[in-house]
């Protein structure tokens, strides 16, 4: 009797065994690396360059999309003698898509242009992009339609890049407008952007990455939008050490300040607070760190707000 009940036991035991190891097999390993929230991605073997100028390549083709920018942070954080695997980032828009977001709610524009953020992990490489899930629920515009016309684009335009099949991160909604910063400017809109302007041009620790007039932007493919502007700020010297402990932060980098002005003809400044890239993440952003970009953006805003 006690031989067939260890039989018995064996079998259980390497039935549960082998169902394990297929369960691990099926299950694609990134999805228990990447746990941020929002984001749809590719990872697989080979090289960051290959697949990114494959990316770079097809935009440049499509006459309906502009390149706004790129940033290689490992170029930047060897400049801060610091040694980071490779990484880049794109910046691209397509107004006829992302202007009827902005449209919904102007601080869509926070997260416009569109980026793809290309690393390198060891011998493999991920590409990554704010899914339209994310946004939909963050700023309320879930039901535009040209939502998800710009889902199937960036999908496309990833899986020919990167020759997988885009996978998207377990948890995709956040709560509506979580983690913005507001602060109404007692100033007028341009001259609250060109104040803005100038105090980065000032800070020799800043780099301005881009600056984008949505609302030029959205003219020249015959919309209307109020002034909205957006400006991509770098902090060299922190966001390599950030990026050194966590590459996909990059997605949430540089930072982005956003001036716009209501209907009523009131101007504010938005932004997104460090508290809440960091629960994006799902990481704890060193303490130092933390405090010197809040400080910054605080003053930035404070400095361009005040009458």
């Amino acid at each position: 009797m006690k031989k067939k009940i260890g039989l018995f036991l064996l079998v259980a035991i390497c039935l549960t065994a082998c169902k394990n190891k297929n369960q691990e097999e099926q299950w694609p390993p990134q999805q228990e690396r990447l746990k941020a929230i929002g984001i749809s991605y590719t990872q697989q073997k080979g090289e960051v360059e290959e697949a990114y100028q494959k990316l770079k390549s097809t935009l440049r083709k499509n006459s309906a999309i502009g390149i706004i920018a790129e940033s290689d942070y490992a170029q930047e954080a060897a400049q801060e003698r610091i040694d980071l695997a490779p990484e880049k980032i794109i910046f691209f828009g397509n107004p006829n898509l992302g202007t009827p977001l902005m449209q919904a709610n102007q601080l869509a524009g926070l997260n416009l242009p569109q980026k793809i953020l290309f690393f390198q992990d060891g011998e493999e490489f991920v590409t990554a992009y704010n899914s339209t899930n994310y946004l939909g629920a963050r700023f309320g515009i879930k039901n535009t339609p040209s939502l998800n016309q710009m889902s199937d684009a960036l999908e496309r335009l990833v899986e020919n890049a990167a020759g997988q099949t885009v996978v998207h991160t377990r948890k995709q909604h956040v709560k509506l407008l979580e983690g913005i910063i507001t602060n109404r400017s007692k100033q007028s809109f341009t001259k609250t952007k060109n104040t803005l302007l100038k105090s980065i041009h000032d800070n020799q620790k800043l780099e301005l990455i881009a600056s984008l007039d949505h609302q030029a932007n959205a003219a020249s493919v015959g919309m209307s939008l109020r002034p909205t502007y957006v400006l991509m700020v770098s902090y060299p010297e922190i966001s390599s050490r950030m990026l050194r402990d966590n590459a996909l932060l990059g997605l949430d980098l540089p930072h982005k300040i956003l001036v716009w002005e209501n209907a009523k003809g009131r101007v504010f400044v938005s932004y997104n607070a460090i508290d809440f890239i960091a629960k994006r993440q799902g990481i704890e952003i060193n303490a130092s760190y933390k405090d010197q970009i809040e400080r910054l953006l605080h003053q930035l805003v404070e400095t361009a707000t005040k009458p």
